[in-house]
Formats: structure tokens, sequence, C-alpha cells
């Protein structure tokens, strides 16, 4: 939940690395946050502020470093955005368990 925070959300991806996983949804599809780092920006929380998905969280803002898409290996976000672009703006909703995966 990008609303709690960024330290939050960064101690969620540490601690539920690598089961259950920490996720977001983003068009029904499924995106594994692997590690992440926090940023000292402000901004809506779940809105991606820059073109390299930087997000928004109640406090501060979260910097996905390495990112796996449901099905696919991990990759750093670099890579992920060259074949899958997600541009500053997009709203990004928090995965909550019991909704179906992608």
């Amino acid at each position: 939940d990008f609303a709690t925070g960024a330290v939050q959300v960064e101690r969620q991806v540490r601690a539920f690395n690598p089961a259950p996983g920490a996720f977001f949804l983003l068009g029904g599809e499924r995106f594994r946050i692997l590690t992440a780092t926090i940023e000292d920006r402000a901004g809506e929380p779940g809105l991606v502020l820059d073109d390299q998905l930087l997000i928004g969280c109640g406090a501060d803002s979260l910097r996905p470093i390495m990112v796996q898409r449901a099905g696919k290996g991990a990759m750093g976000v670099e890579e992920l955005l060259r074949g899958f672009a997600i541009p500053a703006g997009t709203r990004l909703d928090p995965f909550e368990a019991g909704q179906p995966a992608a």
C-alpha cells in the first residue's frame, strides 16, 4: 500500500523477498518489486512521478531497482522500461491478497 509511506513499503519489499513478495498492479498485470530505494520526493501515493518509475508514497517516494513481471525473469527497471513504457502520471494499484494474478 503506497499510502503507508516509502520507508514502510521498502521494508515490506525486503521482508517479503523472496516470498510472498511485494507487488503492484498495472493494467491488470502483476509486477513484483524485488529491490527498491527511498527518495526524498513528495508525490501522490501510487502515482508514477518520472520516466524512471519513481512511485509516490504517503511520505517520500519509492524507486524500484529490480522488478519482475508475472511469468518473466527478474530485470532492472531500465530494462523493463525499454520494452514496457510506464510514463509519468501513470496510476499503480497495490496488489492485495486474493486478487487474481494476470
